[in-house]
């Protein structure tokens, strides 16, 4: 992301990844973050 895209951002969230892959799409990384936050009301 450029420096103005983070600056006009109120939250920045990143998802570790591991290996050769670097990034998702945006409804791989919407499922993601939606299951961890489902999973973590849910424990």
């Amino acid at each position: 992301l450029s420096r103005l895209v983070r600056e006009r951002c109120d939250l920045i969230v990143s998802i570790p990844m591991s290996g050769a892959l670097s990034s998702l799409n945006v409804s791989a990384a919407a499922a993601l973050a939606t299951y961890e936050v489902v999973r973590a009301r849910t424990v």
